[in-house]
Order: C-alpha cells, then sequence, then structure tokens
C-alpha cells in the first residue's frame, strides 16, 4: 500500500539529493561546506530543513531564523519556541539573527523602498554574516515552485524588463535554492508526515504587501480560468532562462565596451546590458525597470559619459565603457603609516590592499612605500603621522596649479559618486598628500610638495587584487 505521505518525503528527498549531487559534480559543493538553511519557521522552510537534513546529515547544516524586529514579543517568542523544538526534534543546530531595533524602517527610508523589500535586504546580510562567522558554504532558501510562479507573474504584470521573467534563480553566489521545484503543499506535507507543527506568520495573511496580494486576491480568480497557470509560468520562465542572451562577459566589473554596444541591433543591444546586469548585481530581485533601461540606452546612443542612479544602483558610462554596480556604503576608514617598517599588507575596502615592500633610501630622503607599485615621497616633507585614509568633506590638495576640493577633483577624473569613499587618500598631520584614484577610473594625483618625488613610471600606492 502506497503512503501519499510518505511519498511527499520521497520526491522532496529525492529533488534535494539531485540538486546537491549536480552542484557536487560541478565541482562546487563537497560535503564538509555545510549549510546555513533560512529557517522561517513555515512549513516551506521547515519541510526543506528536513529534506536537506536527511541528504546531508544534520551535523552538516544550521537552521537561522531572522528576527526583523517587526513582529509582536508575544507572537515572536511562540514561533521561536516553536521552531527551537522542531529543531530539537530533527537533531538540528538552531540559531536567531537578531537585527538592530529600527534596522528595517532606516534600510527602507535609505533605499526609499517598501518595509517588504528592506527586509529582505536585511535577512540576506544577517545569514550572510552568520555563514561567514561559522565558516560554513551555503545559504538555502525554501523558494519553491508557487514562488516561482508569483514572482513571473508579478514581473510580468508589472512590466519588468525581459531578463527578470527568468525568475528566481537557483543559485546566486553562495545562496541556493534546492527545492525551487517543488511544491509548497508537498514540502507542507513532509511536515505532516514528521508529526511536525509549523508556524504561521500573521504578516502572511495580511494585503499591506503585494505578494500577499497576489497570493490571496490574484491568483484565485486566475485559478478559476486557468487552473494549471502556475505550471504554464514555469514553463515560460525555463523557456526565457534559454533565450538568455548567450552572451559570454568577462569579470563583470570591467563592464562592456560603449563601442560594442553601439554596433549592436538594439534587441541584442538590451540582452547585453540585460545580461551585464544580472551578472553585476547577482540578484533575483532587483530587477532592470524598463525606465532605467530606456535610461541608459539613450545615455548609450548619445555616447556620452554618465552616472545613471535608482533602487540602489548604480550605471556608469566612463572611458568608453559602460559598469554596472550596487550604491557602495562604507564607514569612516583609516590606517596608519609606520614607514620605518616593511613587508606590511593593509586591506583597504573596495577590495584593494596597500602592501609596503622592503623599505629602500632614493638619495638618502625617499622611502619606497610598496612593491612594485609603489609612490617616493620625500620623508623629510612629511609632517608627523602618515595615513591612509577615505576622502571627506573639506579635504582639499595643494596641487601644481593650485588648491583643489577633493570631492571636485573626483568628480572631473570621472570617479562614480558610490565609490569615491573607496579611494585611499595618503595624508600627513597637515594636508592630503595624495589621491589615489586610478583603480576606480580615474588617475592618482600628488600634491605639490611631492610632486618632483613621484615615481618615473608613475606606479600606485596600492595594488588590486
Amino acid at each position: 500500500m502506497r503512503d501519499s505521505v510518505c511519498s511527499a518525503f520521497d520526491k522532496v528527498e529525492k529533488s534535494v539529493r539531485a540538486f546537491f549531487a549536480g552542484l557536487a559534480s560541478n565541482g562546487e559543493f563537497r560535503d564538509e561546506d555545510g549549510v546555513i538553511v533560512a529557517f522561517s519557521g513555515g512549513g516551506d522552510s521547515l519541510g526543506m530543513l528536513i529534506g536537506i537534513a536527511a541528504v546531508l546529515g544534520c551535523e552538516n547544516i544550521v537552521a537561522a531564523y531572522v528576527d526583523h524586529g517587526i513582529r509582536s514579543r508575544d507572537e515572536l517568542d511562540t514561533e521561536l519556541r516553536l521552531n527551537a523544538e522542531n529543531c530539537r526534534k530533527l537533531g538540528v543546530r538552531f540559531c536567531v539573527c537578531t537585527l538592530v531595533n529600527g534596522a528595517v524602517t532606516q534600510m527602507s527610508r535609505q533605499r526609499r523602498c517598501g518595509t517588504e523589500e528592506a527586509a529582505r535586504v536585511l535577512r540576506y546580510e544577517a545569514l550572510e554574516s552568520k555563514r561567514r562567522e561559522l565558516d560554513l558554504g551555503w545559504i538555502a532558501t525554501a523558494h519553491n515552485a508557487e514562488d516561482q510562479a508569483e514572482t513571473v507573474l508579478m514581473r510580468l504584470l508589472g512590466g519588468k524588463a525581459l531578463s527578470s521573467l527568468k525568475g528566481i534563480r537557483r543559485r546566486i553566489g553562495r545562496i541556493i535554492r534546492p527545492v525551487l521545484d517543488i511544491s509548497g503543499s508537498l514540502l507542507r506535507e513532509v511536515c505532516v508526515e514528521r508529526g511536525l507543527v509549523w508556524s504561521d506568520d500573521s504578516t502572511n495573511s495580511e494585503d499591506s504587501y503585494l505578494r500577499n496580494k497576489i497570493r490571496h486576491i490574484l491568483v484565485p480568480e486566475i485559478e478559476k480560468l486557468f487552473p494549471r497557470y502556475d505550471e504554464a509560468l514555469l514553463r515560460f520562465s525555463c523557456e526565457m532562462e534559454e533565450l538568455d542572451s548567450g552572451c559570454v562577459l568577462g569579470n563583470p566589473s570591467d563592464g562592456v565596451s560603449l563601442n560594442l554596444l553601439q554596433s549592436l541591433p538594439q534587441i541584442q543591444r538590451k540582452a547585453l546590458l540585460l545580461e551585464l546586469w544580472d551578472l553585476s548585481l547577482n540578484d533575483d530581485f532587483v530587477c532592470l525597470s524598463r525606465g532605467m533601461m530606456d535610461r541608459i540606452l539613450r545615455a548609450v546612443e548619445q555616447g556620452r559619459s554618465c552616472n545613471l542612479a535608482g533602487s540602489g544602483v548604480w550605471v556608469s558610462i566612463l572611458s568608453g565603457r559602460i559598469t554596472i554596480h550596487r550604491d557602495v556604503k562604507v564607514g569612516p576608514w583609516k590606517h596608519e603609516l609606520d614607514l620605518s617598517r616593511s613587508g606590511e599588507r593593509i586591506d583597504l575596502p573596495g577590495g584593494h590592499a596597500l602592501v609596503r615592500g622592503d623599505c629602500c633610501q632614493r638619495n638618502d630622503k625617499s622611502v619606497n612605500l610598496s612593491d612594485g607599485k609603489e609612490i617616493y615621497l620625500f620623508s623629510e616633507f612629511l609632517q608627523g603621522r602618515v595615513c591612509v585614509r577615505q576622502v571627506m568633506d573639506g579635504d582639499v590638495i595643494n596641487l601644481a596649479g593650485g588648491r583643489k576640493n577633493v570631492l571636485d577633483l573626483m568628480q572631473e577624473m570621472g570617479i562614480p559618486r558610490p565609490k569615491r569613499g573607496l579611494v585611499p587618500l595618503v595624508c600627513d598631520e597637515k594636508e592630503v598628500v595624495a589621491v589615489m584614484g586610478r583603480a576606480f577610473g580615474g588617475s592618482d594625483r600628488i600634491c605639490r610638495k611631492c610632486r618632483c618625488t613621484l615615481a618615473p613610471n608613475d606606479l600606485s600606492l596600492y595594488i588590486v587584487e
């Protein structure tokens, strides 16, 4: 006699096993990697947790719950107790990632987005932080076939650009979706088999969020006319993925040549821009809108240098190339330099590193600050402590042509605004000695008092990894 509930578990276990086997066959997954399971406590995430535990073993996974600070305390405490008990029964380690009070509201204001998107951004940040803390390989989320169909429907009706209709991807960086091909109802059946009760977030029944409106109001009406609408949308998303541009891009941070884009027919131009967008942002939920696409296309046709901003994303056309990147927000940073030491490496924001090689004297007056890529500074001209730091409002540099505001200088260099806080400034106690803007699309500039000591081959203070 065939047990339907057991059959549900078999299907989930088989699908999850096939997913991880696919990763392993590409050399991307090892048994020792370990997985953070994004665990809301709902039936979908609990069903996925059961499936992953069966495939990988309980010792290789950690269930992480994110407290966004927007639920009532009584409801939250009840949910956490139930979630912890379910994990205990499964033999899975359980942890809670608690966001700073008011973080969701603050993020919503910063990004000028809704509470739903702000909570999502912070949730992924918290999960990534926990993954790094525990030194695990992956973050698994319980996005399933129903979520995929709803996502494609929302984007289709919202007039999003073509690439967004591919829907939710099975993997983005370290984020994986092992149950994307499984229905939510099947995942919940698995929970019933194990005798586990899941928690229901009260906000899931509220129609103040767009996805809930789609789920509770629109989908039931669509199902009356098209009972298998979800299967059709899933096929559509798979076909859209197959129809991807197929253009091979190198490092997305290098962008695409403006001349190449201008040489392509409009439809291929769009396809290449969509692929660059996807690869640069690596995020399912930040879609290229038609409005932004139109702005980019106009700038490409005009061939003008510019920076376009929207939804926390910057599109820059500089020096004949177009690049796409997130709005980079960095806190104040500063590193003191001990010119008497050598061989020290200082990691800087933005993926750069300052490396000081062997100190050597040049005519008994200069100091070699880095190995192979260097700027020579006459130490007799430097006043007190020397440091490398980010730009601050009011910073000026004394150039051969006169005093120049550093932020204005960066703008003239064409350095995108979100990257200006990453540009290293070498300073002593009196003034800004050098602005090292070359790795950000600008140039390296040195102050007048040290001008004659710049290395003849115009090398830089930092290295780019």
